[in-house]
């Protein structure tokens, strides 16, 4: 499912940059950029999704870390629903309280890391990468999700 769904991205992008070669007005044009950079974002985000969910088997197979495994998922799923509620009202509002709620959180987790990394004699190292990896991670999907409520937003403008 993954694969089909990169190939169809793919070719929704062709389609869209053959559309951008055929418009004359800058307004279509416009909204042909955003639909495309949309596009991109939709294939990283499923690139990225594609590489968190062995990343989360891994955390929920050992008791120590399966907590953060679930409140990751939680937070991943409360954090999709409420972009697409945002998309759905067309209400420029919720957008901006999407990416008000999605504001930076690196900070929150370096606390994560640093907690499990404090636990050092207790987790493997090669739990201790993928704990790295998997937070990384859930921050670049972050990232991802506001960078594409920014460009609808953009479009409702």
């Amino acid at each position: 499912m993954h694969a089909a769904n990169l190939k169809v991205t793919a070719e929704i992008d062709e389609f869209l940059a053959e559309l951008l070669n055929r418009a004359a007005d800058r307004d279509v044009m416009d909204r042909i950029l955003n639909f495309r950079a949309r596009n991109r974002l939709l294939a990283d985000l499923q690139r990225s999704i594609h590489e968190l969910d062995p990343l989360l088997r891994t955390l929920l197979a050992n008791d120590e870390v399966a907590k953060l495994a679930r409140s990751i998922t939680d937070s991943l799923d409360f954090t999709l629903l409420s972009l697409l509620d945002a998309i759905r009202s067309e209400d420029g509002q919720d957008c901006d309280l999407f990416l008000q709620m999605t504001a930076d959180n690196s900070g929150v987790m370096e606390h994560v890391r640093q907690d499990y990394l404090a636990r050092g004699h207790e987790l493997s190292p090669q739990l201790h990468e993928v704990l790295f990896s998997l937070t990384s991670l859930f921050e670049c999907i972050i990232w991802l999700l506001r960078q594409y409520c920014g460009l609808v937003q953009m479009k409702q403008a």
